[in-house]
């Protein structure tokens, strides 16, 4: 299950969390800040800096709930490795998400937006992530994917995108592909958030 979090609901995260955990067996509950365009306005993303923090230690700790209750029937080392990688993880997802709620920060592991993932619109247009405009349209390409993936156009984006130096997001989709092709993410991030999980 996943909850955008946003100017209406901050402040119902803490009782969200509590009433889904008790009353369904979820395999988890993650928790996106709101980002992009809305057909509600700005003034839906006015969520208070401050209480992110909070927010974060609460869902950090409901996620190690989670892997506890998912991991239950595996022994001691095994569930201890899983927990590692699953709250480790996720917890890397909102510490990244934070940093970038309210100014560009530099993830700490590269983005592969349009290395490893592309957007395709309805319409053929496609993107490297949501947040970025087109670079391509399948239908230049006669609908070859392979094509218009060895195009020039691509790679002109991805020397735009730089890694993830020339633009930032909170979109765990992406946060999460450029974790599973980073090993520093692997290693060294997830281990790290995985200990660090109650300090914000």
């Amino acid at each position: 299950d996943n909850t955008v979090v946003c100017a209406e609901n901050y402040h119902e995260i803490e009782q969200l969390a509590g009433f889904m955990f008790d009353n369904f067996r979820l395999d988890g509950h993650y928790y996106n800040i709101i980002r992009g365009e809305t057909k509600a306005g700005d003034s839906i993303k006015h969520v208070p800096s401050e209480v992110l923090p909070s927010m974060y230690a609460l869902v950090s700790a409901l996620t190690k709930r989670y892997g506890e209750r998912m991991f239950a029937a595996d022994d001691a080392a095994t569930r201890f490795v899983k927990s590692v990688a699953y709250v480790g993880t996720i917890t890397t997802h909102y510490r990244t998400q934070q940093a970038n709620f309210r100014k560009p920060t530099a993830w700490p592991f590269p983005c592969t937006a349009g290395e490893t993932t592309a957007v395709i619109d309805y319409n053929g247009d496609v993107r490297a992530c949501e947040l970025r405009g087109k670079f391509a349209s399948l239908g230049d390409f006669d609908y070859d994917f392979g094509a218009l993936w060895e195009a020039e156009g691509r790679r002109e984006e991805l020397a735009a995108i730089d890694g993830g130096r020339a633009c930032w997001c909170t979109h765990v989709c992406f946060i999460h592909d450029s974790m599973r092709h980073s090993r520093r993410a692997q290693l060294w991030e997830t281990p790290k958030n995985y200990l660090t999980r109650s300090r914000w």
